[in-house]
This record gives C-alpha cells, structure tokens and sequence, in this order.
C-alpha cells in the first residue's frame, strides 16, 4: 500500500480520514493493475457465454480490469439472461458482439441514525449509500444483417466477450473472443518457462546463424537461378505433351489443343473448339455425307459404299490344271473368330479465315521415334461421330512439308501435307486396325497364300471345284499375313458360295467382291471354310511359285506339300480412263460457308491422287489452290459445288468413300468469341504463384483480343484475374504472339482450372491457341 491513515491516542477524526481507509488501497491496488498488467485497452476475466435456448443465451459472472487499473466486477447470482428473439436477422445472418463495461456506483442503501444537533444531541433517522461499487455490466450490439455478415464496431470503453451468429431460426454459433480476455501471472510464467528452455535448445544455432546464412549465400551462387528453372519447366511441360505424359501433380503442364482431354467441355460457359489448336467455335454448322450428284454415274462403280472410276476385270496370274483334288473336308473343324479391317481415311481441310496447321506441325519432328504424337492426337484426326478410332503401333518422320507416320515394319501410314489454308492428312497403310466387324464361323479351314508382286486392286476369283456336296457353303476370305501365316484378324473381305453356285471342273466358280487394293511385294492368303463334302482342284509342279497350301489343325497353321497348290485364277481391276472427274452433290450451309472439313474413307495408292474441286463463281478451282493463299469462300457462298478427280493409271486408281457410313463433310463459320475452360491443374503441393503463357497464331494485332484468368475455390467459382498480363511478338513466327500471364493468390492453392476468353473483333482473320504452358510456384 502506498498510502495509510495514522491514527493516535485521543486524536480527533475527520470523515475524510474514515474514507481513505477505503481510497488508499483502491489507489494502491489499481496501480499494482495498471502497472503490473500493462493493459493497453481493458481486459476480462469470466464471462463465460453459453446457449440455454433456441434464442437465448446466458453470460456467467466475472470481473473488468480496466486500461486505468480500475477493477469493475460483476456477480449477478446466475449470471446474465440475453434474449434475441426480437432481434433474429429477416433472411440472412448478423452478428451480435457480447460487451461489459464498468461504472462506479453508490449502492447497498440502509437506514442509519444521524446527529442533526450537537448541543441538543438530537437525532433522526435516514436511509445512507453504505457502499462504494465498480459495477460490470453486460450487454450486447447488432450488426448488420448479411450473407457474410461482419462483427459491430464498438466503443472504446466497451470490451468484447463473445460474438454471437444469429440466422433466421435462432443463435447458430458463440465464438469468445479470447484476445481481449485477461492472462494470469502463473500462465505468463509457465510461458517464460517454455520459453527459457527453447530458447536454451536453439540458441547455440541462432549465434551461428550469420555463419550459416554466409554458407547459404555461398552455396546459391552455385545454383540455377529462379529464371533458369522457370524456363527449364516451361520446356519441360512442353516435352512431357510430346511424349504424352500426364500433367497432374507437376508444377508444370502443357496442351498443345489436338484433343478436348484438357478440356472441360461440360462446363456450362464451355464455347470452343480443339482441332490442331484451340479454335473459335462454330456460329452455324452442318454436317453431311458425300454423295454423287448423278446416283446412276456411269463413270465409277460403287461397291460397298467405295466408289472406284469404272473398270473391267482381267486376270492377272493364274494356277490352271487338276493334277489333283483337295477335300475341303480333310481336316477337323474349326471356329475361329474373323476380324475384319475397313478402308483407310483422308481428312481435308480448308478455312477462309483460320490458318492450318501452324506451329502444331512442330509436333511431327520427332523423327523415328515411337509415339511421336499419341494414340489419341492422331486417333483425333479421323475420328467421326464421336467414334472410338485408335491408332497403333506406329512411328513418325518429319519433313518440313510432307510429315509421315510409319507402322512398323511396312510402309508409310500416314501423310500429311500443310499449306497456310489448307492441310491433308490420309493414312496410307490402306486398311486400318480399326474393327468394323466380327464374327465367328465354323468350318474344316485351308489357305492358298499368294505374293503380289504389282499395285492393283483385286476383285475375285476363279475357283475350280472337281466335286459339290449338296449341302454346306463355302466361305471365301482375303486377309493379310503375319509371320507367314494367314492373319484372320486383317480380313479385307469375307463371304459365302452356296452350293447351287459350285460349278464343276472344268468350269469355273466365279466369285467377285468389293475390289481390295494389294501393293506389290506383300503376301495375301485366301481361306477357304466349309463344313460341306466339297473337293477343289489342285496343281503341282509348283505351277504358283509364289505361294502354298496352309491347312488349320487345332487352331494352329500347317504348311502343306509344298509342290502342290490350289487351282485357281485371280481376278483384278483394269481401269477405262486414267483421269476421272465426277460432280458431287453440293455443299450446302445457311448463312455461308466459311471452312470445309472432308473426313473420308479413302485408298490412294502410290502413283495414284484424288483431289477435290469447288465452283467458285463460274470457275473450278482445286481447293489446294490454298498454297497460293487464295480464299476461295471469302464470300461465304451458302451452295457450294463439289467435284471429285480421280487420277491413277490403267491399272492403279484412288478410290473414295461415299453416304453416311462412309463419308463425314463439315461445313461451318467461326463464331466471334470464344471460351475454354481447362479440366483441374492439381498441384504436387500448395502454389502461390503461377504463369500461364499461350502462343497465338494468325493474330490481328487491331482487333483480336485474349485474356486469361484462373480459377478457384472447392467449386471453381473463384475468379483469379493475373497482376500481369503482356503480348509480345513472337519473332519466331509470322503473325503470331505469346501471351504471359501472371498469377499470385491470396492465400496457396491446390489446384485450379485457366479460363481462356477472346474475341475476334469484326477481324477478317481468325486467331488460334497452339499451345498453353502453366508454371507454377511458390
């Protein structure tokens, strides 16, 4: 105590004596308070807030430690009812901040005599304040009502205990606000403690911290600055799209837009197109089939939906004789499952507007090198109709106009040429893995197989058959061979003789199919299968010097006498003209056209081309005239007439799929602005930072606009804008630009989507994304 009251043996005392028996402590402790507690603003202690009804809540009792030292108590037996029953928010939330305050009262009122006359010591009774109070009190300020509501400001005398969340239905949740509550001494202490023996473990390694840091700096100037890698993981993300490697959980990824893998195509602001690039989407489209405008076109012969330029069949080579018989049904039974393979494809493109190809054909020098590009990117060059069309086991070379795809160990399989309007790409192994259909089919099984030693394409036979059963038909399959053996799963055409269509020996049994192109110096087999009593004619001598007798004995190929073959003759094309031009029925969009896609079932024999022309005005142009960058439908016509050139030789033709099951045409005009939305960037750990950075081509620097923006949050709802966004020439490449965008969060993410938007702005060239590249870090 600083102060006390002296008193002495027969002093008189004064009222004010009697009260500072009362003020010096109150002085003394209130300084202890304000000195030893240091509050900067006022403190509690208690004050528990607790629910006890639908609306209601109850604060206990505690004490105010005034900023002045001064302490204020509250006792209330029960503590304090809050009732917000009349306050509950209409729609949304508020908050209501729980608050004391204190306030010094006179209080306890008794009655008590009092002298009124010291001479005459007369008396009267009154009722006196006995006490002098610091009185707490509770009560609590509304904030304003909203969906992400906001705690009141309060006054500086008030102190905050607790925050109430009340909703529509009552109080939804009570957060103390534990900042503003008082700490003990004994828990300042133990805190020192813990402290003291930290401090007792790190200290030696804080005094040799400047040493370390030294070190440190010492040892990052021997490594790759933040730019260095930057750009190593740019062209990292880039090689990993090449070599098809996933981008998830890398801090790096790359798309270079040849499929919608990357793409959120469900999302409901989804507005592009991924073809080589990511591109506009359509305004108006159509999609039609090929069909000949005369139906009754005497100039080709349509076999199974191919149309070949007209011909007559001649006999190529032929095994001619009976020197012997072969009963078809010498061996055991088989079933075997026949897989049959459909003619390759050829995607043409040209587009008034948009640019081909571009920077994406960098993606085709990966010379000799499996999977140059994926399964999936070449896979989407041809597919129709959302179709499954894979593309296998195949490698790739690259030239810097012609870019080939190899299968293994045969010829070319795939060609691609690439002009600034125009791109053609066919695959050239001329019947694809792509299944068409299956069956399977029972019968005893040989084989003739056969060297083609010259381009053509076959269209029957001429069997010899010495006896006819009078029941069981004979099943003739062309397939192709693998490790000289017939391979029933590349069958190129399959069907049966009945027995009314057996003639005897030395009549012939003619068969005729769809025609099958055969390149020289490839081996063929044809099976023949029949669970009737038929015997076919057979020569020796080795008259066939190219091939033999295969037989099927429980599902595995025995070679037979290799002196003796199958009698028969094979049966090829021989064309009329080497130049064949057919009108097409024409092309039709409302409003105009713009580009034209022709996705095509399609063999072009080496030696052979099948070109396409359009009418424009009164003229035939080749639509290759794109080499010269002409834009033949800069007028947008709405009807478009179509040609087909088929150009060959005698012997070799191109032919061309026609109809539905054949052909796929796609007309359209880009529309002017586009959006994508990639699927999620799932991060390897929480990022703050990221770049995206896109190359675009065929840019008009007046009136194209681009932007990027991320987005966030559980649902991806969040929207990211970048700090920085720049475009810059890119001197590499003729109209073309890099986009760099940068990113830094408010907090670290996870994952995220990158939202690309852009307009073309009344532009008479239309803009593509090659490719998007996203680094990130932290």
């Amino acid at each position: 105590m600083q102060r006390k009251v002296n008193f002495t043996a027969n002093q008189q005392v004064t009222l004010e004596d009697y009260d500072n028996l009362g003020n010096f402590p109150r002085e003394s402790l209130d300084n202890v308070v304000k000195d030893l507690g240091g509050f900067p603003v006022g403190r509690y202690s208690g004050f528990v807030v607790e629910q006890t009804g639908q609306s209601v809540v109850r604060v206990s009792v505690g004490r105010l430690f005034a900023s002045s030292g001064a302490i204020f108590g509250f006792d209330a037996e029960g503590g304090q009812t809050l009732d917000f029953l009349q306050h509950l928010p209409a729609v949304s939330q508020k908050i209501a901040t729980v608050i004391v305050y204190g306030n010094t009262i006179n209080t306890d009122v008794e009655p008590r005599t009092q002298l009124v006359d010291v001479e005459s010591e007369d008396i009267q009774g009154v009722e006196l304040a006995t006490e002098n109070r610091r009185q707490a009190y509770v009560d609590f300020i509304l904030g304003q009502e909203n969906a992400t509501p906001q705690a009141p400001a309060i006054q500086s005398n008030y102190i905050a205990v607790a925050n109430v969340l009340l909703t529509p239905s009552g109080v939804a949740s009570i957060t103390r606000i534990t900042a503003n509550e008082v700490t003990s001494i004994y828990g300042n202490s133990e805190q020192i403690a813990d402290h003291t023996r930290r401090f007792a473990q790190v200290g030696p390694q804080i005094d040799t911290l400047k040493t370390d840091i030294s070190g440190l700096a010492a040892a990052l100037r021997a490594k790759a600055d933040f730019a260095m890698v930057s750009a190593m993981s740019y062209d990292l993300a880039r090689v990993k799209e090449r070599v098809d490697l996933p981008d998830d959980h890398a801090a790096y990824g790359s798309d270079i837009f040849w499929t919608d893998d990357e793409s959120d195509t469900a999302h409901p602001d989804y507005s592009a197109r991924t073809e080589q690039g990511l591109r506009f989407p359509s305004a108006a489209e159509a999609v039609v089939a090929l069909e000949l405008d005369n139906p009754i076109e005497d100039r080709v012969i349509v076999n199974n939906g191919m149309a070949l330029p007209k011909f007559s069949p001649i006999v190529r080579f032929s095994a001619v004789g009976k020197d012997g018989e072969y009963p078809l049904t010498n061996t055991t039974q088989q079933t075997v499952q026949l897989v049959q393979r459909t003619e390759a494809r050829t995607v043409r493109r040209y587009s008034t507007t948009e640019t081909q190809g571009g920077s994406n054909d960098s993606w085709w020098k990966t010379a000799a090198s499996v999977n140059g590009m994926s399964q999936s990117q070449v896979g989407a060059i041809f597919r129709r109709n959302g179709e499954l069309y894979e593309v296998v086991n195949y490698y790739t070379n690259y030239d810097p106009l012609y870019a080939y795809s190899y299968l293994a160990g045969t010829r070319q399989a795939y060609e691609r040429v690439t002009l600034r309007k125009f791109t053609e790409e066919t695959m050239y192994d001329y019947y694809t893995d792509r299944v068409v259909s299956t069956e399977n089919v029972t019968g005893s099984v040989v084989a003739q197989t056969m060297l083609n030693s010259q381009d053509g394409y076959l269209v029957g036979f001429n069997w010899f058959f010495t006896r006819k059963a009078a029941a069981g038909d004979v099943r003739y399959i062309v397939c192709e061979m693998k490790n000289n053996e017939p391979d029933l799963n590349a069958v190129l055409v399959s069907n049966v003789v009945p027995p009314a269509s057996i003639a005897i020996y030395p009549a012939k049994t003619e068969v005729r199919f769809k025609p099958i192109f055969q390149p020289k110096g490839k081996r063929y087999a044809v099976v023949l299968m029949s669970n009737g009593a038929h015997f076919v004619a057979t020569v020796s001598g080795n008259k066939l010097a190219q091939g033999n007798i295969q037989y099927m004995i429980d599902g595995s190929w025995i070679q037979g006498d290799p002196s003796v073959d199958m009698a028969f003759e094979a049966v090829y094309a021989s064309f009329a003209s080497p130049i064949v031009q057919v009108s097409l029925k024409a092309l039709e969009l409302a409003g105009g056209i713009d580009s034209v896609k022709l996705n095509l079932d399609a063999l072009i024999p080496d030696g052979s081309k099948l070109d396409f022309d359009v009418r424009v005005g009164s003229k035939w142009v080749p639509i290759r005239d794109a080499a010269a960058h002409v834009a033949l439908l800069s007028n947008l016509p709405s009807i478009l007439p179509i040609r087909a050139n088929f150009i060959g030789t005698t012997d070799v033709m191109p032919a061309l799929g026609l109809g539905e099951d054949r052909t796929e045409v796609t007309l359209s005009r880009p529309d002017e602005d586009l959006c994508h939305i990639s699927t999620v960037r799932t991060m390897p750990a929480p990022m703050d930072e990221a770049t995206v950075t896109l190359l675009v081509e065929n840019w008009d620097s007046d009136d194209h606009d681009i932007d990027v923006v991320l987005l966030t949050g559980g649902s991806y709802t969040t929207t990211v804008t970048p700090s920085a966004q720049i475009i810059q020439a890119d001197p590499a490449r003729e109209n073309a630009v890099k986009v760099v965008a940068s990113f830094t969060f408010g907090s670290p993410v996870s994952s995220f989507k990158i939202k690309i938007t852009g307009e073309t702005g009344g532009s008479a060239r239309v803009y593509h994304v090659s490719e998007r590249v996203d680094v990130e870090f932290t």
